[in-house]
């Protein structure tokens, strides 16, 4: 992963041209925690900083950005192992645990991506609030400490990612888990301590409050209620088919067409399977304290994005970064109970047993590596999508700007054809191809798209700045400040010096 660049998916708009992370003072930091209506940008205050640090020591480098993922996610292996120790007490279950962590192929989104600093960064914090809170349980002497420890640290992955909103509910889980073990529950202990969770709770309905005010054109607006159900829960199976056989990992998974204004019959049966099988789960492992938190785990985790967030894709790898926390837990829970010396008794088969896991977890690195090639660049990235999706516009469009910032021309030109006859109301796929068409000199044909993006979408503020490129170029300076004026009613952060040069021209 070292050997990769930028991508341009988000990677400009977070950093390489994040003007808020280029710039290192008291001011610029405040500036970061203060604003949370930050256009594209999710409220992630500490991960910006993170980011604006590194950009002061070393530049726009990288490697650097790609290295310290790489040593955010080392530390996020080591506390897995610290906390699943703490939880199960088995240090062998803690290791298969934190080795699958560390080697899944679906991780290399998390930590190659360098804008997903996000969810390393958050999970440090989170594992260590767990861990926190986890000693504060055992210790009843230094509790209130260890909770405080806790909270600062909750608060710390909050400023990172959002996600961690999901926190106060897996410490409810830990409650369960050393208060009985889920099926012997001790009330008085864990009515007791739900005292204690009211700040954790608190803090996470401020920053959903700040997250739901954030939130773009997703599921929401596409699907209706029941839809969003039916797609969230084939969503939560197919995460776990995933994690068990990481096979034709992409970094985006469409959402199958609707047939007949409906969704695929798979879809439609998802959440009453779904419910079945965590119903018989639940009952079968009940008194498996293990196993319960483990799945228990995995289904608070992962809702939040299945069937809560957001998102036009049907899954995404990083959102399992957390969440397969639970499933490897589950996993490594019955491979080391098959190959203990209690079940075989046999050296040699119980040795065969061993290699074949390690064989296994080989097989997984080597997955991983070649998964991290997919990074490399924007190229690599949406024409590996396109490999296994061919009729995703996004990928298309994503694609072609790549192939626009290197001046290929013809080949973006290609790939936005492309998007429209896939789509032809596209909205990014017409701005993009208008501002192609005005980089070719074609402005005319730049301003005929452009104009058709703002019919689609009349709030698009790149269709207006764009557009009046294409308007100054041909001496239509009245329709180029017009355009200026309208992105500026909607964004008033655009600048006024353009309006005010081209009203000079008019004079």
């Amino acid at each position: 992963a070292l050997d990769n660049g930028f991508t341009n998916w988000d990677d400009a708009k977070y950093l390489t041209q994040n003007k808020r992370v280029q710039v290192l003072t008291f001011e610029s930091v405040s500036d970061l925690f203060t604003r949370t209506k930050i256009g594209y940008h999710h409220y992630v205050p500490l991960t910006l900083l993170s980011f604006s640090i590194e950009h002061h020591i070393f530049g726009f480098d990288p490697r650097v950005f790609i290295l310290n993922n790489i040593l955010l996610h080392c530390i996020n292996v080591l506390l897995v192992l610290w906390f699943v120790s703490l939880l199960c007490k088995r240090f062998d279950i803690a290791f298969v645990t934190a080795v699958l962590f560390a080697l899944h192929p679906m991780h290399v989104e998390s930590v190659a991506w360098i804008v997903e600093r996000k969810d390393v960064l958050y999970t440090l914090f989170y594992l260590g609030s767990m861990i926190s809170y986890i000693y504060g349980i055992k210790r009843e002497q230094n509790r209130n400490s260890f909770y405080a420890i806790s909270l600062l640290l909750f608060l710390c992955s909050l400023f990172s990612k959002p996600a961690a909103v999901t926190l106060p509910m897996v410490l409810l889980l830990v409650d369960f888990y050393f208060h009985g073990n889920f099926y012997d529950l001790d009330w008085k202990k864990i009515f007791s301590s739900l005292g204690n969770k009211i700040p954790f709770f608190m803090l996470s309905g401020l920053f959903v409050f700040v997250a739901l005010g954030q939130q773009k054109v997703g599921l929401f607006d596409i699907y209706s209620r029941m839809e969003r159900v039916m797609i969230g829960s084939y969503g939560f199976i197919y995460y776990v088919v995933k994690l068990f056989l990481p096979l034709g990992l992409s970094c985006f998974y469409p959402v199958p067409a609707k047939v007949n204004n409906s969704l695929p019959i798979l879809f439609s049966i998802a959440p009453a399977a779904l419910s079945v099988v965590l119903c018989a789960l639940v009952f079968m492992f009940r008194k498996k304290g293990e196993v319960l938190f483990g799945l228990l785990f995995y289904f608070v985790t992962i809702a939040l994005v299945t069937f809560i967030g957001a998102s036009t894709a049907l899954i995404s790898d990083r959102y399992t970064y957390v969440p397969s926390v639970g499933v490897f837990l589950i996993v490594s829970y019955f491979v080391c109970n098959l190959v203990s010396k209690e079940l075989i008794k046999n050296i040699a088969v119980r040795f065969s047993a061993k290699f074949l896991i390690f064989c296994f977890f080989v097989m997984l690195a080597i997955m991983t590596f070649d998964r991290c090639k997919v990074w490399k660049k924007g190229i690599t990235l949406w024409s590996d999508v396109i490999s296994k999706y061919d009729d995703v516009p996004t990928a298309y469009v994503n694609r072609g700007n790549e192939y626009g910032m290197n001046k290929e021309y013809d080949l973006a030109l290609a790939d936005y054809n492309k998007a429209l006859e896939l789509e032809p109301r596209n909205l990014v796929a017409l701005t993009s191809r208008g501002y192609l068409f005005y980089l070719m000199g074609k402005y005319n044909r730049a301003i005929d798209d452009l104009t058709r993006a703002v019919s689609v979408y009349p709030q698009y503020v790149p269709a207006y700045l764009n557009r009046s490129l294409s308007y100054e170029r041909i001496g239509e300076y009245r329709a180029a400040i017009d355009d200026l004026i309208k992105a500026r009613t909607i964004e008033p952060d655009v600048s006024l010096e353009r309006i005010n040069d081209l009203m000079n021209k008019i004079k």
